[in-house]
């Protein structure tokens, strides 16, 4: 099985620092970096997710968490989903 990767990108788009921090993540699925752990209004950092899709099952779906400061969304959840 090939180990995959995609980059989200994290806009701020409020008037003040937004604090990120690395949660959990599904079995399969790593947070292999988050370019910066504060964004500045206006400035956006990259979130890198890798997987490898390894099941007996024909569909895959992966999961990541990040948490933010930002009272209105604690948490970001990303997703990966796929047919094999």
């Amino acid at each position: 099985y090939a180990t995959q990767s995609h980059a989200f990108r994290i806009e701020n788009r409020g008037d003040a620092d937004l604090e990120l921090k690395q949660g959990k993540t599904s079995c399969k699925c790593t947070l292999s970096g988050v370019d910066k752990d504060r964004i500045k209004p206006g400035e956006s950092a990259d979130v890198t997710l890798e997987w490898t899709a390894e099941t007996q099952e024909p569909e895959f779906r992966q999961t990541a968490t990040i948490h933010t400061n930002d009272p209105a969304r604690a948490t970001i959840e990303f997703v990966v989903e796929g047919d094999i």
